[in-house]
């Protein structure tokens, strides 16, 4: 039943990263050229139709972060069935200079 779990998890994982680049070229497409695809961009939703720049020039960064793990016992005694698992951190980075508040200084949130 383990087993079966994991690969489940695994499926789902690739259905929606085939989901992300399938769909999410269509909410900015008349911008879009080939140096911005999902493959060659730096960030994987791309620059929100310029609305990313525009707020970290006025001192917020917003990112978000997935981590996935693959693990089990390769070899020796114990439980052999393999566990997928991952998690999502969100960040959010203020830069007091740009915000007008003080140079030199910032605030983080994770």
């Amino acid at each position: 039943m383990g087993k079966r779990n994991n690969y489940l998890a695994i499926l789902k994982f690739l259905l929606v990263l085939l989901l992300i680049s399938a769909f999410q070229p269509l909410a900015f497409a008349e911008g879009l050229t080939a140096e911005e695809s999902i493959w060659n961009r730096s960030y994987l939703t791309g620059n929100w139709g310029g609305l990313r720049p525009r707020i970290v020039d006025k001192g917020i960064t917003l990112d978000l972060e997935y981590t996935s793990t693959y693990q089990g016992l390769l070899s020796g005694t114990g439980n052999d069935d393999y566990e997928y698992g991952g998690k999502f951190d969100a960040f959010v980075k203020l830069d007091s200079a740009k915000l007008g508040l003080w140079s030199g200084g910032g605030f983080n949130a994770h």
